[in-house]
């Protein structure tokens, strides 16, 4: 695995040019938006159910405001997507992910993204929902890989196993964000080995951990900055310590 010293904005932008990809979790469209500029690619599918859940670890996650702002929301990401929507670019689905994948064909994208619920069970059931959508060479991408005291995600544990009993490889993190992303493959080919090639050429000071995350602990650390906000520590540790 790479750790890579750039934001998620940055990474994306090393992925090839005019694939096939989903983002799950949409929300406002911002890093749609951002997947569109970087990445230019043939169709994004964006899906959301943009649905207010009345579950209690969402119960403070902003992207979970009421069933009204909601619906704002979702009239506001069509509006501002219709030129792409009209030349079939943009594709929305309004959908929970996992029923949203039934619409879409096995083998058909060559990138996905996984923003949705984080939950442990909702992101290895994305995970395991949207794998057999994957092109040979293709790639999974997510966000919030990472936990503290004040907001615990089930992303690390989630991906952390999804790639052990699928035999993925983890290609890399971000480590300039405080809340990370992610990459991993079912192999190092295709859009996926260039993805990896290219961020490891391109961006100085990238770190490889090997065999992550067999035999590894990650437990990130979260310290106050003097001018204000948080600074991000990838810290790792090995089964033996």
């Amino acid at each position: 695995m790479l750790l890579v010293p750039v934001t998620r904005a940055d990474l994306v932008a090393y992925l090839p040019q005019g694939l096939n990809m989903a983002e799950i979790g949409v929300a406002k469209g911002g890093f749609s938006r951002v997947l569109l500029e970087k990445c230019a690619p043939a169709r994004l599918y964006m899906i959301d159910p943009w649905e207010h859940q009345d579950v209690e670890h969402l119960a403070e996650d902003s992207n979970n405001p009421d069933q009204t702002a909601q619906n704002e929301r979702f009239d506001q990401v069509s509006h501002e997507f219709s030129p792409e929507l009209k030349t079939g670019q943009v594709v929305l689905l309004r959908a929970y992910s996992h029923l949203a994948a039934e619409q879409i064909e096995d083998r058909s994208l060559d990138a996905v993204y996984v923003d949705g619920d984080h939950s442990f069970d909702a992101v290895l059931r994305d995970l395991n929902a949207f794998a057999p959508k994957l092109r040979p060479g293709g790639l999974i991408l997510g966000h919030d890989y990472t936990n503290h005291a004040v907001v615990e995600f089930g992303v690390i544990a989630a991906v952390n196993t999804f790639v052990q009993e699928r035999d993925y490889k983890f290609l890399a993190i971000t480590t300039l964000d405080a809340f990370p992303t992610y990459a991993i493959a079912p192999a190092l080919e295709g859009a996926a080995k260039t993805f990896a090639h290219t961020a490891l050429a391109g961006v100085p000071g990238v770190v490889e951990l090997a065999n992550y995350p067999a035999g590894y602990s990650f437990s990130p650390k979260y310290i106050h900055k003097a001018s204000g906000g948080t600074a991000f520590i990838p810290s790792f540790s090995t089964a033996s310590t």
